[in-house]
């Protein structure tokens, strides 16, 4: 009897650089857009709600103790979640609230929103980290690290910028 030759399971092929620097770059981006594009319309937002300078931007700058809480908790956590899926749920999940903010009908509702999306966006964040530094080798840890360091400053720009843009 003749036999059968297995073939190798196909290794699947690694994307090209520009196309993993494009895609982390994005998720830098897709992660911190919301915290800095509200900074660009606090004006707006203060009028909107009839409140104070002072008091919109302690309610904008609540999604920061969301940021605290679910950075911890990720963090402890980690060790059981799933990087790749948890990444991609947490920004998923960051959509919900962000939706949401176009009609919050009161200041606390609009802080209560940023607190959740600030628990969003450290969970993605830590577990992107958490992931590069998995998934990457010593030689391309810097590159993947800047891509997701530039996506998360041109998130402050750009969403500064169209936030601006369309509120005025």
């Amino acid at each position: 009897m003749a036999e059968l030759a297995l073939a190798a399971p196909a290794q699947a092929t690694p994307a090209p650089a520009w196309r993993r620097s494009l895609t982390i770059g994005l998720i830098g981006f897709l992660t911190l857009v919301d915290l800095f594009a509200t900074q660009a319309i606090l004006p707006s937002l203060a009028t909107t709600y009839g409140v104070t300078p002072t008091e919109i931007g302690i309610a904008a700058n609540a999604s920061t103790i969301g940021l605290a809480i679910a950075g911890l908790l990720t963090g402890a956590l980690a060790g059981r979640l799933d990087r790749r899926l948890g990444i991609w749920l947490s920004l998923a999940l960051l959509a919900i609230p962000t939706f949401l903010l176009a009609s919050a009908p009161d200041l606390a509702s609009f802080a209560l929103l940023r607190v959740i999306q600030g628990l969003f966006m450290a969970s993605a964040f830590t577990l992107t980290l958490a992931y590069l530094g998995e998934r990457c080798s010593t030689e391309d840890a810097a590159g993947a690290l800047a891509a997701y360091v530039t996506g998360g400053v041109a998130s402050n720009l750009i969403g500064r910028l169209c936030a601006a843009t369309v509120a005025s």
